[in-house]
């Protein structure tokens, strides 16, 4: 007897809107649309599960709001780690945004050809962020050292872990339902296939 293998077909994710949404996320992309002006296809696709999109805005919003990380600082560390997470989806929105937050186009830059921050103390951020998602938290007592020899607080140092638990839900969530790039984000777009791995 001949068995014949079913074709296979990639996981459909719908870009929801305010009226297609599952009922809690429809209120949660309204919100997103009156405050940005439209409600970006990460957050479209996210709204599938009402309780990951809503995870993820209050987080983001709580870490926006009350980290002790300056506007630059957030930027840099969502960028960083989406580059380490090699989400092209968020890496062009992040530098988008970035921009938007007047972070010098020379660190963005640096940042997504992970190369060598032109600002001593941003560097260190970079270079801790990444250490700490390619080691899932594992860095050495010489890395913590040099970040705390550089400005920043033992507080910060677990900051940065809340921000990499931020990203990974956007970030992993782009993996499996890949949105499409916003037109918003289209000039900063990007590709794994781009980073530099000098580092």
């Amino acid at each position: 007897m001949t068995h014949v293998q079913a074709k296979s077909s990639k996981l459909h994710f719908p870009l929801h809107d305010s009226e297609s949404a599952p009922e809690p996320s429809k209120g949660l992309l309204a919100k997103l649309t009156e405050r940005l002006g439209f409600a970006p296809n990460v957050a479209r696709t996210m709204a599938e599960s009402p309780v990951v999109l809503e995870s993820y805005l209050q987080l983001n919003n709580l870490f926006m709001t009350k980290s002790t990380f300056n506007s630059h600082e957030q930027n840099l560390l969502f960028l960083v780690i989406s580059r380490e997470n090699r989400c092209e989806y968020c890496v062009a929105a992040h530098s988008r945004n970035a921009s938007h937050m007047k972070l010098p186009e020379g660190i963005i830059e640096a940042i997504r050809n992970n190369t060598e921050l032109p600002d001593t103390k941003l560097n260190i951020l970079a270079k801790t962020t990444g250490k700490l998602v390619k080691s899932r938290g594992f860095i050495s007592n010489e890395t913590t050292l040099q970040f705390i020899d550089a400005g920043y607080s033992k507080a910060q140092l677990l900051e940065i872990i809340l921000a990499i638990g931020i990203k990974l839900v956007s970030n992993y969530s782009n993996h499996i339902t890949e949105p499409d790039l916003d037109k918003a984000f289209e000039s900063r777009k990007w590709t794994a296939t781009d980073l530099i791995t000098t580092q």
